[in-house]
């Protein structure tokens, strides 16, 4: 006769929750029950170790972390795993600088689900920036029309207009943070989208000015949308409005970009050399070009960012333009640095970040400039 299996003892009979601040001990016990639900993700893990370390971990908002009947853990894996490396990380560097390190992370733990549910974990659509902008209701206050009337967004267009705004948002980052393009392959947290977009909330009335300017124009070839993605020109709105600060830091060409940008896609502004018409021929011949297989692809989108800049620039200037100028090369340097970075200005200015005395010296090797020296300070 075959012995009947013993089946190990339920730790957890029964499904509770609790509230708990978990810390690294407390994370490590956690681990060693974890099943594995999924292939643990390294670039995943440290990415959120990085956020942890650096504060843009949303502390105060719990992770829900799952054990079965048995004590086994089927989720929050890459959560728990980046915490404690982070913990051994600031461990290993006493005097580092981790200010904004939560030594703890709030956690609610659900005890006693059946192992098989385990199976219907982690199922539901995990939400993109646009779903993030979404839900914070900024459009609810709908526009104002052409006609002077206020008029809704329709749930349709306030997704839409979301997932501009997510876009636009992480350029404005690359341009102002990074000094990257806008075909950037780097990962943009949804901490840091929301961290970028409360620094720059006027990307909120740029999305919709450029909504407007997009329904000024009937003909499908022409329109704003169809010569520049949406996004890009949000973005390259925003900057240009912001290319000039007064003494509290506000952008004070909100007018000229509303009538730069509204131009690009009518037909009202023509003529050599101008601005906004030379864009508008080379953009409608970029698109065409698109459309015909002939060009396209990451370097594409930034010669098309690059050609607004550049045009915005001679507009504002009110200088004579080419097409030629228009597109410059997209080489980089033996750093990996665009050769050709056009800027804005104002807020649209990335600023290296400089090196301290001490960053530039030995350690055993004292400052020489007096502490109080300008240079100093």
């Amino acid at each position: 006769m075959v012995a009947a299996k013993t089946l190990p003892k339920k730790m957890f009979p029964h499904l509770e929750s609790v509230m708990v601040d978990i810390d690294l001990q407390m994370a490590e016990e956690l681990l060693k029950g974890n099943t594995s639900n999924r292939p643990l993700n390294a670039k995943l893990w440290g990415r959120y170790e990085d956020d942890m370390l650096y504060g843009d971990w949303c502390d105060s908002l719990p992770i829900v972390v799952y054990l079965d009947w048995f004590g086994n853990m089927h989720n929050s894996q890459h959560c728990l795993t980046a915490f404690v490396a982070a913990c051994k990380e600031v461990l290993a560097q006493p005097g580092g600088s981790f200010p904004d390190f939560p030594k703890t992370i709030k956690a609610v733990i659900v005890r006693g689900i059946d192992p098989l549910d385990a199976d219907y974990l982690d199922l539901g659509k995990v939400r993109d920036g646009g779903d993030v902008i979404f839900r914070k209701h900024l459009f609810d206050g709908g526009y104002v029309a052409v006609d002077g009337q206020r008029k809704e967004f329709s749930t349709s267009e306030k997704k839409t207009i979301a997932k501009w705004l997510a876009t636009a948002t992480k350029i404005v980052y690359n341009r102002t943070v990074k000094k990257w393009k806008v075909r950037t392959a780097k990962r943009f947290e949804q901490a840091t989208l929301l961290h970028t977009l409360e620094k720059h909330i006027g990307l909120v009335q740029s999305t919709i000015e450029i909504y407007c300017a997009n329904k000024l124009s009937d003909n499908a070839l022409t329109k704003l949308s169809a010569l520049i993605s949406p996004a890009y020109a949000i973005a390259a709105h925003y900057l240009a409005w912001h290319s000039k600060l007064d003494e509290n830091g506000m952008g004070v060409r909100k007018k000229a970009a509303d009538g730069f940008f509204a131009n690009i896609g009518l037909q009202t502004i023509v003529g050599k050399g101008v601005a906004i018409a030379e864009l508008r021929t080379w953009l409608t011949k970029l698109s065409a070009a698109k459309k015909a297989g002939e060009q396209g692809g990451n370097k594409t989108q930034d010669q098309s960012y690059d050609a607004m800049v550049i045009a915005w620039n001679a507009h504002i200037g009110k200088k004579e333009i080419t097409q030629k100028a228009l597109t410059i090369s997209q080489d980089k340097n033996e750093n990996g640095d665009f050769v050709n970075y056009p800027e804005m200005g104002g807020v649209d200015h990335y600023e290296p970040p400089v090196a301290t005395v001490e960053d530039d010296q030995p350690e055993d090797v004292a400052s020489d400039i007096p502490e109080d020296t300008e240079e100093a300070a």
